[in-house]
């Protein structure tokens, strides 16, 4: 028997198996609780609502040997709604756990760095993998 409940924003799994069997004429009870925690961003964490530019870089997959890997720059991105739909859905990503995972990877990946104004540094950059569970970072 088991009990699951569905994702908030503080906890990504809540689950309870509970199972029972006999054992030397006795019943006996087990109960397994699984619980993935969502880390809270911090303020520092987050792309800021005045970003003016996106400048986007590709890696494509399926590269081997040394470094460096070969990149295709792609547009920059200047659209102010475009930009506010990506600052907004980066921004309502949740944090990447700890947990320890085995993924496929393609190599490929995206680096979004983001500027405001006529900046010259990027206030914020994510990288993305495309591949395997790779997320933003």
């Amino acid at each position: 028997m088991g009990y699951d409940r569905p994702p908030d924003t503080l906890l990504a799994q809540r689950s309870l198996e509970i199972t029972f069997d006999r054992i030397g004429g006795r019943t006996v009870l087990r109960t397994d609780a699984v619980v993935m925690w969502l880390p809270a961003r911090p303020a520092g964490a987050t792309v800021p609502d005045s970003v003016t530019r996106i400048a986007l870089v590709a890696t494509p997959g399926g590269q081997s040997g040394p470094r460096p890997l070969r990149t295709v720059t792609l547009p920059t991105v200047t659209d102010a709604a475009a930009i506010a739909r990506m600052v907004k859905l980066l921004n309502g990503l949740p944090m990447a756990g700890d947990a320890s995972v085995s993924c496929f990877d393609t190599g490929a990946s995206l680096r979004m760095s983001f500027y405001t104004g006529n900046a010259t540094v990027p206030a914020a950059v994510v990288d993305a993998a495309a591949g395997g569970c790779g997320g933003p970072s």
